[in-house]
């Protein structure tokens, strides 16, 4: 052997005991770090957020097992920095089983001009493209108010998206108080937000007021139930089509449909015949869904005070629109107000005539004449956010008495609804909102704002000049309906094409300070604190360093 082929081997041989010296340095360390992460979930075996060390796209680890059987993850090795680091989550049995779970929660990130930078999930990413949900672009959030406030032009589209971004963050938030909360019940959630909106029509209350003038009494009048079918087309067109994002169960798109509006689905969509007054009852739960936190169902809908992630962004964006207050998102921390909500089980004492028994976390079981103790979880915020939300509950009743229901923006409404009234009868088009069939459900995509005001005012059809005239007054401005006053008497002797009575429900918001506020619940650390106790709030300090 030559020299130079002894020295070439010698130098071999110590790259190679240099290469098992560092591989053992980093099995030690590996070792390590899993002996790290099998303490944290000996500790809780539903932890999800365990170790965070780096930032940045990093290779995706492995899911393996360990030889006791706990559930770990393999960290990976960045070669810039030459040091291995954890995934930030652990996932579940289920997802390990469901390889397509880990893409439909994995984030996905996008600005939006309230909150900055903002993730949605992978499934929800893949529903923003969908022709449903993107009609919604064409949907503005106020409706007519652009006519009589010149700048609000924003869509729903981007209302749907920052409300499942606030559902997201408070369900991820709940989740480090609640290790019962998943992220499959998280990810419902988000997607119950997100579409939330999907059923509303041209001009949104409008259209809801012409089929209100039409009497349609099918449960597709509410644009909330409309949502509801919508997203279970969205949902399982997306499956047909192989879209791996789109990996829920029959169960988990009906807990969507659930936390869209609870009432709606007990009465209309629940495999369960409920009672008028059973749908009413926030703590009867359908059993006919995927398991589910009791009280999440309170955050994209609270049907009790009417506080939550709906109202909180469509709030601050309309502030922006209307150029009403541009401080708004300085003042009013929402992101904080959730960060520290939780969800508590309080004592609930009724007698109850109901025959439901409910599968909740606590296993209260009610019989009909039967008076018991019965409990049910409440998504209380924290005391010293109190502030904050008087300021939501005030501001949503000036918002809807200044803005929303403006004497003007009604007149608007009004006349509105009477051209699309009189387009209705030789166009037919309110027949697509029954959604009973596919093609109902692609003529209903078509029902946009602009869609609508072109067609109307393009048309050559003699039989809607009265609708076009209606039309040509809006949107020149000149001789709109014009205001005489709010009267409690009727007046129903008036002539009727003279006159534009609007219900009392229409016009007017029930939804006063006065009426709202006491039903908020808070909570300190966690304890419920008593309705009748919030006054005597004290703010103590401690004067010692």
């Amino acid at each position: 052997m030559s020299n130079l082929d002894s020295s070439n081997a010698n130098n071999a041989d110590n790259n190679s005991n240099a290469a098992n010296n560092s591989d053992n340095a980093d099995n030690s360390d590996i070792k390590s770090m899993i002996l790290a992460v099998n303490t944290l979930i000996d500790d809780n075996k539903k932890t999800r957020d365990l170790i965070h060390l780096t930032s940045g796209a990093l290779p995706k680890p492995e899911l393996k097992k360990s030889k006791s059987g706990e559930l770990i993850i393999s960290p990976v090795k960045n070669y810039k920095t030459n040091k291995y680091y954890l995934r930030r989550r652990v996932y579940t049995t289920d997802d390990i089983n469901n390889q397509k779970t880990s893409l439909s929660l994995e984030p996905y990130y996008l600005y939006d001009n309230i909150y900055g930078k903002i993730d949605i999930s992978m499934c929800s990413k893949i529903i923003t493209e969908h022709r449903v949900f993107a009609r919604l672009k064409d949907i503005k959030q106020l409706g007519t108010l652009h006519f009589k406030f010149g700048y609000a032009h924003h869509s729903r589209y981007v209302h749907s998206i920052g409300v499942a971004y606030l559902a997201r963050y408070a369900g991820q938030a709940l989740q480090r108080h609640h290790v019962e909360i998943s992220d499959r019940m998280i990810l419902c959630l988000e997607l119950a937000a997100l579409c939330h909106d999907l059923g509303h029509g041209p001009y949104s209350h409008s259209f809801d007021h012409l089929l209100y003038d039409l009497k349609v009494t099918d449960k597709t009048a509410a644009h909330e139930s409309r949502s509801q079918m919508l997203f279970k087309f969205v949902a399982e067109d997306l499956q047909k089509k192989g879209h791996i994002e789109m990996d829920l169960t029959a169960e988990e798109i009906k807990l969507v449909q659930y936390f869209i509006d609870p009432k709606n689905y007990k009465l209309y969509f629940s495999n369960v015949k409920y009672s008028t007054e059973e749908a009413k009852d926030c703590s009867v739960y359908p059993t006919d869904v995927a398991p589910f936190f009791h009280g999440l169902e309170q955050i994209v809908n609270n049907p009790v005070h009417k506080v939550d992630v709906d109202k909180m962004d469509y709030l601050a964006r309309d502030a922006q629109a209307l150029r009403f207050d541009q401080t708004l998102r300085e003042n009013m921390d929402i992101i904080g107000v959730l960060t520290r909500a939780m969800i508590v089980t309080v004592e609930k004492k009724t007698t109850s005539n109901l025959n439901v028994t409910t599968t909740s976390s606590l296993d209260v079981t009610t019989t009909r004449g039967e008076s018991k103790k019965s409990y049910e979880n409440i998504w209380m915020f924290n005391i010293r956010d109190q502030g904050v939300i008087y300021d939501l509950i005030c501001r949503r009743f000036l918002f809807y008495t200044n803005s929303y229901l403006h004497p003007e923006v009604n007149a608007v409404n009004c006349m509105f609804t009477d051209a699309l009234k009189q387009a209705n009868k030789f166009w037919g088009f309110t027949e697509c909102s029954l959604l009973r069939t596919d093609e109902d459900v692609n003529s209903y995509c078509m029902l946009t704002d602009n869609y609508i005001l072109e067609k109307i005012m393009n048309s050559s059809d003699v039989r809607v000049r009265q609708s076009m005239e209606l039309i040509n007054r809006i949107t020149e401005k000149k001789n709109w309906y014009r205001h005489i006053g709010d009267f409690v008497t009727s007046i129903n002797d008036l002539d009727d094409s003279s006159y534009c009575e609007l219900p009392w429900n229409i016009f007017t918001d029930k939804s006063t300070p006065t009426n709202l506020l006491p039903k908020v619940r808070y909570h300190q650390n966690g304890k419920p604190i008593d309705p009748n106790t919030v006054k005597y709030v004290r703010r103590l300090y401690i004067k010692d360093n």
